[in-house]
């Protein structure tokens, strides 16, 4: 069974991918590298299954790292059995160290607990049939004060579950302009 899954970031990396027809999994420049307090593992993508969560880290990495104004956010789907639980988010999100040292979580459990899963190759555009749209990120001043409110109203649903935030996220998506 194929799910739909997200991956955000700048507007700048995003051209990148355009431009390379994938989303890598190695050799990029990552955000979240060695350095970083909370590392990614080399050799992944990255995917979350919340359109809010996407666009969080999208968000991040165009205001904090690449200071963008706008980013891009990737729509695809992939067959669940080629998937991994992502255990890096979920090192870095369970409080409980025993649970954290677990390395047998199932993709199932890491959506669960997470929102996330990652995907141990690069992401052929055409191949999976990836759509994008590009939005405002809250770093955007002047006049788009309608982009940034946006943006800070999907940020707000991240990690929320209710009826309510679900119709909210759907909203979103169907309000995107998926190219």
């Amino acid at each position: 069974m194929k799910i739909t899954l997200y991956h955000g970031t700048s507007k700048e990396r995003g051209s990148h991918i355009l431009a390379d027809g994938k989303i890598k999994a190695k050799n990029i420049n990552r955000v979240y590298d060695e350095n970083h307090i909370m590392p990614t593992s080399d050799g992944y993508v990255y995917l979350t299954k919340d359109i809010a969560l996407a666009v969080y880290y999208a968000n991040l990495t165009a205001v904090t790292i690449d200071r963008d104004t706008q980013l891009m956010i990737f729509k695809l789907e992939l067959y669940n059995y080629e998937l991994e639980a992502d255990l890096d988010e979920i090192k870095y999100t369970l409080n409980n160290k025993k649970e954290k040292e677990r390395d047998d979580y199932s993709v199932k459990d890491s959506l669960k607990l997470t929102a996330s899963v990652r995907y141990p190759h690069d992401v052929l555009l055409k191949d999976n049939k990836v759509k994008y749209t590009v939005k405002t990120s809250t770093l955007i001043e002047g006049t788009n004060r309608i982009g940034k409110e946006e943006a800070n109203g999907i940020l707000k649903l991240r990690g929320k579950n209710s009826d309510k935030a679900i119709a909210s996220k759907q909203d979103y998506i169907s309000k995107c302009i998926w190219k």
